[in-house]
């Protein structure tokens, strides 16, 4: 999508340049610098300065940054390579190679981390919840069988159509927002009027505003009484009354909070909201995710972005209609997911 080449991760099974590793040491101070803004002069001291990644690096942070420029200079001499991409979309619109630089490694590590953990827990919800994971996929091959549903990969605009998958999304976002960070605006000079509750109150210019995103959306008022749980049965209109209109728009518009405001939202909410409306269903169309530790699913560190860790699943293929019956034609289990071969063995 950015600039029609990819980094190998799943083609070699590993993090090929180290970069997963680099950032995850690198989130911690990035959440100090964003909060306290003015730690930020220590980056300029020389022994400092030479010590951050650089485009010349062999791994971790640095050596995505000579990915980056690598890919930019391609497009440029007197041989570019000419893609119908992010990049190429770019160039059309007159940035400078320098630019390009920048913009592309912005492309690559902004909403990296926070869409793959909108994904990842989104995934768990559902396959450890079967009413909600045979409901979803009740409506995909309902949609697939109708041909409302492209294949071998469904459509963003297809995606959108389908009420519960997009009821499964928002609770995901809703249930473990994967933006933690403060994300302080500045209040402008001369202050403003803030309305809390209902009740209109003064800022004074120089206030950092933040938000607790896990807070608002575990607001009770908001998302009702069982808040603490999945359920993407609450993102459904019950009738098509003006208080049930009202009640899902307002769990819209703060659901929508998780990809900021204003002039200060997220440039890239439309590209993370295709990944997970193509990811999460092609996901469990295709494959049976089985967790393999319900007492403790998951590791995580909050800094700012939520980290996973030893998120584990037995995967096991998803067989389609026709071989799922040709498997038990021939003798297969009535279910397309088992034990892995030798699993009891002992």
């Amino acid at each position: 999508i950015a600039f029609g080449e990819t980094f190998g991760f799943l083609d070699k099974d590993e993090d090929p340049y180290g970069y997963l590793a680099n950032l995850k040491q690198f989130l911690p101070a990035i959440i100090w610098f964003g909060v306290y803004t003015e730690l930020t002069n220590i980056l300029k001291a020389p022994l400092i300065k030479g010590a951050l990644p650089k485009s010349t690096d062999k791994r971790g942070l640095g050596r995505v940054m000579g990915f980056a420029r690598d890919r930019v200079q391609e497009r440029f001499g007197q041989k570019p390579i000419v893609r119908q991409d992010m990049l190429g979309s770019f160039i059309t619109h007159g940035l400078s190679q320098a630019q390009l630089e920048s913009e592309t490694l912005t492309q690559i590590t902004a909403g990296s981390d926070s869409t793959a953990s909108a994904l990842r827990v989104t995934l768990h919800f559902i396959s450890t919840s079967p009413p909600i994971h045979d409901r979803l996929l009740a409506e995909a091959n309902a949609a697939i069988a109708s041909g409302k549903i492209s294949r071998p990969v469904i459509q963003d605009a297809e995606a959108r159509q389908l009420p519960y998958l997009q009821a499964c999304i928002k609770e995901g976002l809703r249930i473990y927002p994967p933006v933690t960070g403060l994300m302080a605006k500045q209040v402008p000079p001369g202050g403003t009027m803030i309305e809390v509750d209902g009740v209109e109150k003064f800022a004074a210019g120089g206030t950092q505003i933040g938000w607790n995103s896990w807070g608002m959306m575990h607001d009770p008022e908001i998302f009702g009484e069982d808040c603490e749980i999945f359920r993407p049965e609450r993102w459904l209109s019950k009738d098509g009354g003006e208080k049930e209109k009202a009640r899902v728009t307002r769990m819209n518009e703060t659901v929508t909070l998780n990809f900021g405001y204003g002039r200060f939202g997220c440039l890239g909410r439309g590209v993370a909201t295709m990944e997970l409306n193509k990811a999460v269903i092609e996901t469990l169309l295709r494959f049976n995710l089985q967790p393999c530790s319900l007492a403790k699913p998951f590791d995580e560190m909050v800094v700012g972005f939520t980290v996973h860790e030893n998120m584990n699943f037995i995967v096991t293929e998803r067989l389609s209609a026709e071989k799922l019956k040709e498997s038990q034609m021939n003798g297969g289990a009535d279910v397309d997911a088992g034990a892995l071969p030798g699993s009891y063995e002992s």
